[in-house]
């Protein structure tokens, strides 16, 4: 049996891409962190934006999620290039994979940052 590795599968260029960009992305924000509440980059919610503390909090906090999904895509689409896969298959996995990781990214800090309100109330 021989191993056969495909990195042109849509799978591994759709999810290693997609990590990729996470990586150089988190990177770019952490060399160059928004310097204040704005409507153009950076972590931006209403929540995030009630105040610059709870602004620079989701910061680092969405940042830190944000390499760590980076990665993680990056080694699954590198990893998914060992498993053969049907196109359309591939395809979806990959966008499973990414609005899954977005969406994590998003609940964990709107999370964080509620909790940090309540804890402040008390």
């Amino acid at each position: 049996m021989e191993l056969s590795v495909n990195y042109t599968s849509p799978f591994v260029i759709i999810t290693a891409l997609c990590g990729v960009i996470f990586l150089i992305t988190s990177f770019f924000v952490h060399k160059n962190p928004p310097k204040g509440i704005n409507d153009l980059y950076g972590y931006r919610t209403n929540r995030s934006k009630k105040n610059e503390e709870a602004w620079n909090f989701a910061q680092g906090y969405s940042l830190r999620l944000m390499t760590m999904w980076g990665a993680i895509l990056t080694i699954v689409g590198i990893l998914g290039s060992f498993f053969p896969m049907k196109e359309l298959i591939g395809v979806g996995v990959s966008m499973f994979a990414i609005f899954f990781s977005c969406g994590h990214i998003l609940y964990k800090t709107e999370r964080a940052l509620k909790q940090r309100e309540k804890q402040q109330q008390a």
